[in-house]
């Protein structure tokens, strides 16, 4: 996902996460090809009009949504805060803008995604995207 055809490349690649630390792509490999617990892929997509209007045509944008997300993000997938580990990759493609997204529980025991869960980390987000667009026309 960090190297793929249409991924907005932040430096070497387009892997971003939690903090603006540098990501080794080889590192990020080893830990989750190693990791025995759950690791969740989502997607997460806007049509082309949409992401332009909203903004979300950028991988900061994305990768800000997710960190100002990332409490709601750990309860609906049952993990400790402390223990969540998200990565993302931004695809800017020519259709449907979108988002992968890579979530795990440094804890292998912890996380479980009910599909309420998996329902609610989709309101998440687009309930912050269409907050965002209420926002641009109320404050304009």
């Amino acid at each position: 996902m960090a190297e793929r055809p249409g991924v907005e490349k932040l430096g070497s690649h387009g892997l971003f996460s939690q903090t603006n630390d540098k990501i080794d792509l080889d590192s990020v490999a080893e830990k989750v090809g190693q990791h025995k617990g759950i690791i969740w892929t989502h997607v997460i997509s806007l049509h082309r009009e949409d992401a332009e209007r909203l903004g979300y045509n950028r991988a900061e944008a994305w990768r800000e949504l997710v960190r100002r997300n990332v409490t709601e993000l750990a309860e609906a997938q049952k993990i400790d805060i402390s223990n969540l580990q998200w990565y993302g990759a931004f695809h800017n493609t020519t259709h449907h803008p979108h988002m992968h997204l890579l979530v795990y529980s440094k804890d292998a025991k912890q996380g479980w995604l009910t599909k309420n869960g998996m329902q609610n980390t989709l309101k998440i987000m687009m309930w912050e995207v269409r907050f965002g667009q209420w926002s641009a026309l109320y404050v304009s």
